[in-house]
């Protein structure tokens, strides 16, 4: 997992939970840029 620096831009980095691609976007994305999985906020925890 790569880890994202926080910048305090109004940006959050979502996760896609299929392939690990990151995106940084101001909306929650509906699913991943790069493969179609779905996508996690990388700001919230995983339990």
């Amino acid at each position: 997992m790569r880890d994202v620096e926080p910048d305090g831009d109004d940006e959050t980095a979502y996760e896609c939970f299929d392939c690990g691609a990151i995106a940084r976007e101001e909306a929650p994305p509906g699913e991943c840029p790069v493969c179609g999985g779905s996508m996690r906020n990388r700001q919230t925890p995983m339990e």
